[in-house]
This record gives C-alpha cells, sequence and structure tokens, in this order.
C-alpha cells in the first residue's frame, strides 16, 4: 500500500490511473483466463484475433467516461438544485442508509435498463452500442468493448435519476 500511496503522490493523476487500470487487468486476467479455460463452451486462444482491440477498450471505456459524466452529473446536481426543479431529496436525502443504498441500487439500474434499452431501440444510438456487439469471439474482456458515448448515455440514465430523487447525496 505505501508503494501505491507513492505512485498516487507522484504521478499525474490520468497516470496513475493507468497503473491501477493495469493491475486490475492482470488482477481480472489471472482470475478469469484460467476459469475460462476450464469451463468454456468454445475453447479459443487465449490471445484470441481483437484481443488487443479488447485491452485498448478497457482503458478506454475505464478512463473517459468519467471524465466526461463529471461536468454532466454537476451541471446536472446544479441545476436541480437552484434551477427551481422540484425534486425528491429533501424527503429521501433522510432515509437511513439501509433503506437508501437498496432503493438508490433499484432506481438506478431501472435507469440503466433503460438506458441500455434505448441504445437497441433507437437508430441513432443503435449506432454507439452496436460497436459492443462487434466482437467476432467472446471472452472475459469482450465486456469491457464499448462507445464511449454508450456508456456515457447509459450511465446518466442510471445516475440522472439517483439526483433528482436526491439519493446520491451524502448521507
Amino acid at each position: 500500500m505505501e508503494f501505491l500511496r507513492l505512485l498516487r503522490e507522484r504521478l499525474p493523476p490520468a497516470a496513475f490511473d493507468a497503473v491501477r487500470l493495469t493491475n486490475g487487468l492482470i488482477l481480472l486476467f489471472v482470475l478469469a483466463a484460467p476459469l475460462e479455460r476450464l469451463f468454456a463452451a468454445r475453447p479459443h486462444k487465449l490471445l484470441r484475433r481483437q484481443f488487443w482491440t479488447d485491452v485498448a477498450y478497457y482503458y478506454l471505456s475505464s478512463l473517459l467516461p468519467n471524465r466526461l459524466l463529471i461536468p454532466m452529473l454537476a451541471a446536472l446536481a446544479v441545476a436541480l438544485r437552484y434551477g427551481g426543479i422540484v425534486v425528491a431529496h429533501p424527503w429521501a436525502g433522510t432515509w437511513p442508509a439501509w433503506i437508501r443504498f437498496p432503493a438508490a441500487m433499484l432506481v438506478a439500474e431501472i435507469g440503466f435498463y433503460w438506458g441500455h434499452r434505448s441504445m437497441h431501440a433507437v437508430g441513432f444510438l443503435w449506432r454507439f452500442h452496436a460497436v459492443h456487439h462487434s466482437a467476432a469471439e467472446m471472452d472475459w474482456l469482450v465486456n469491457t468493448r464499448a462507445h464511449p458515448v454508450d456508456l456515457v448515455f447509459t450511465r446518466l440514465c442510471g445516475y440522472a435519476p439517483l439526483y433528482a430523487l436526491g439519493l446520491a447525496q451524502p448521507a
């Protein structure tokens, strides 16, 4: 842990994120690749075609969407707070954590579902979501293959109701 603290202090935030993500990728590989070799419905090579493309998507989908979401969610929070928009936050913010957490999970999951469903149903959005369905072979890494617009839109669909209902504010 001392090593990570030193890295965080000495590296720019984006470089530290890349190191953190690389560690996560290695951990996923160590855990998922052997399980997939043992239980795969259709065995394939460890370094299949498009493996490096999916590694690139892993980094892109981990770094870019959150950086795009921060200003959008901040603007939403300001608009909800000062824009005269009626939201439920005065009462939802008083709920105990054991109620707020499952309520937030339910609300966010419903939003993510409808965001994802919209990506399939709306032609303009499908163009971005089609990247996720473009893999020729499936393995543990393919799930990270997604266009940043797809990820941002789907996450906004889950996070916006949390903000509007007051479930995203600190306890």
